[in-house]
């Protein structure tokens, strides 16, 4: 069998396989699972967060979703709130000074 007809016959011997991969990394030591229902509120489909799952209030939220899959997670923060944020922190009473260390010459770098 040559090239041609080996590409001809490909798609039927092999057919293509898709496969979703979901990996979710969890970094706390129990995950917290919450049942709620969703509500009318004027035109739009509400929903109620259990307080062991709540973001508190003003919180500004990015839904994502995937078939039947939402995911829900804090937006990120502009650029201005964060510096504004960083300045809010308390400034330290000391600040450490690094040692100065000679590095090598390294050969090929």
């Amino acid at each position: 069998m040559d090239f041609p007809q080996f590409q001809q016959l490909a798609p039927t011997l092999f057919p293509p396989v898709f496969v979703r991969i979901y990996a979710y990394i969890h970094t706390e030591s129990r995950m917290t699972i919450a049942r709620t229902r969703t509500f009318r509120s004027g035109n739009s489909e509400a929903l109620r967060l259990p307080r062991d799952v709540a973001y508190g209030e003003g919180v500004e939220l990015v839904i994502v979703r995937s078939g039947d899959v939402m995911t829900i997670y804090p937006a990120a923060t502009s650029l201005p709130a964060m510096i504004a944020r960083l300045r809010a922190l308390p400034t330290p009473p000391t600040i450490e000074v690094r040692d100065t260390e000679e590095l090598p010459e390294r050969p090929g770098l």
